[in-house]
């Protein structure tokens, strides 16, 4: 067994069991985290990864059982005649190891509920099963029929396990929005929430529409909006939500919608704009399979005429052609094995890009998160003074509901500070949320009186610097690609003009 054979075996067994590991461990630690207040939250999380269980056994026995009918149609005798059926069993097996997870599940659903009233049930997880469990079944019957027929139509693969699921992550963010825009104007307005979620429920159908009759149900029940949003994940972003909390808190919700409503509808505008990272990721993501194609007509039919041709004038193909047949020909399972994590890889970066770097909340980036959030941070407290209430209420408001543990501690650490009689805008100086400038420009508003705008104003300063440095970081980028690909064109051409010179020379 060659090396690269041996690297792709090892690969397609230790992900599924790396996959479905997580996956208890996951579920594992959500039991134990589990209270009175949020036992139904963590009974849908682990759905999901029920979902993720299920849907990576079923990828597993199906992937197992084409190839195997594939080899054996093509009557091949190597390892991958046993290797495709003890894969199909390893599929099968990891279907049983979701048993531990229902009973998680079920023991957190047992769990008391605080609220005295009811609510709808709502089928989120099975629905959101479903469509995982179809999107993957699709998906893995298209990649195996492509590569019996040839990994020039590769590219289809990237279509359903890449670009399919972003038109739903669209569309679900264009929901998001018009649902900001109507708690927006309701509030403004001064309207029923209830009952406009109500009548805004009757427009939709489906799992949305049940997820939206249950906002209905919390907010008739006098929850506020920040609460009852929590309670029914999924139907807008994390960050809004930290966001319409400390609104609540400090008086300012209208003025909170207004703003998110806004920025929702502005990044649906800039969405896939030439300097954006999900244009660049779909740009790096299509372009390298859609050159597979041409390649493997070249390979399939191209070359196996030229060699016939130069066997029968006796002579020997160009170096190039050579070093490129036998480049394909070895590295062949090496891009068998970088296909699926180039497109998980894809799939995650976009899925990030499309939920917004907002609702990230990896402890990994925490030293990156003070400069990220000190716009809307800056915002809040603004608001805040606005309403007439004190720097400390505008701290411990965001302490309380922000999504972030780590920005929500630090700030907590600012508020212990500020109620003691400290300077709050020096601890978030040292915290790394303002700059020396930032702390020049808020002492000399703090004595002509204008600190709300000099807060404003140092938030949309920051935010345009963070465009800014993004689109360019886009632009500087976005070459290398073309220029990589450029290359690759242009080593394939002569490659396959070599021989037509060199044959020409020959016979002349």
């Amino acid at each position: 067994m060659r090396f690269e054979d041996f690297i792709f075996l090892i690969t397609i067994v230790l992900v599924p069991l790396l996959v479905c590991g997580f996956c208890r461990y996951r579920a594992t630690e959500l039991q134990h985290l589990k209270t009175a207040h949020n036992a139904r939250l963590l009974a849908r999380r682990v759905s999901r990864l029920i979902v993720v269980n299920l849907g990576m056994s079923i990828v597993c026995t199906l992937f197992g059982l084409v190839m195997s009918i594939g080899l054996l149609t093509h009557g091949d005798q190597d390892i991958g005649v046993v290797i495709m059926p003890l894969y199909t069993v390893l599929g099968l097996a990891l279907s049983l190891s979701t048993k531990p997870l229902f009973r998680i599940r079920a023991s957190l659903r047992a769990e008391p509920d605080d609220d005295d009233y009811a609510v709808p049930t709502v089928p989120q997880p099975l629905s959101r099963a479903f469509g995982i469990t179809v999107w993957s079944i699709l998906g893995v019957t298209v990649s195996i029929l492509t590569l019996f027929v040839g990994l020039g139509l590769f590219f289809l693969s990237v279509l359903f396990f890449a670009l399919i699921p972003l038109l739903f992550w669209q569309s679900r963010r264009a929901r998001e929005g018009q649902l900001l825009w109507l708690l927006a104007l309701s509030v403004r307005n001064s309207h029923d929430l209830a009952q406009e979620v109500q009548d805004h429920a009757s427009t939709w159908t489906g799992a949305y529409a049940v997820r939206l009759r249950q906002l209905a149900v919390y907010l008739r029940a006098g929850r506020p909006l920040g609460l009852a949003l929590e309670r029914v994940p999924g139907l807008l972003p994390l960050w809004v939500v930290a966001s319409i909390k400390i609104g609540e808190e400090t008086g300012s919700l209208s003025e909170v919608l207004n703003e998110c409503a806004t920025a929702e509808l502005s990044w649906m505008k800039n969405r896939f704009r030439t300097g954006s990272i999900g244009s660049l990721l779909i740009y790096l993501a299509c372009y390298p399979w859609v050159i597979l194609g041409p390649v493997t007509f070249i390979m399939y039919y191209i070359v196996p005429k030229f060699k016939a041709i130069f066997q029968g004038f006796g002579t020997e193909l160009p170096r190039a052609t050579e070093n490129f047949i036998y480049l394909y020909d070895n590295g062949l399972p090496l891009i068998l094995l970088m296909a699926p994590v180039s497109l998980v890889g894809v799939i995650v970066l976009l899925r990030f890009d499309h939920a917004g770097w907002r609702n990230v909340r990896i402890r990994l980036f925490r030293k990156f998160y003070p400069r990220y959030d000190m716009a809307p941070i800056m915002r809040h407290l603004a608001r805040t003074i606005e309403k007439g209430k004190t720097l400390p209420d505008g701290l411990l408001a965001i302490a309380n509901s922000y999504h972030r543990p780590t920005v929500a501690d630090s700030v907590a650490q600012v508020y212990v500070e500020a109620e003691s009689g400290g300077d709050c805008w020096k601890s978030l100086l040292e915290r790394g949320y303002l700059s020396r400038r930032d702390l020049t420009l808020i002492e000399a508003a703090k004595r002509s009186g204008n600190l709300p705008w000099a807060l404003r104003e140092i938030a949309d300063v920051r935010e345009k610097n963070y465009i800014f440095r993004i689109d360019t970081f886009v632009q500087l980028f976005r070459p290398v690609p073309i220029l990589a690909i450029g290359l690759l064109v242009g080593w394939i051409c002569i490659a396959m003009f070599m021989p037509v010179v060199k044959l020409v020379n020959d016979l002349s």
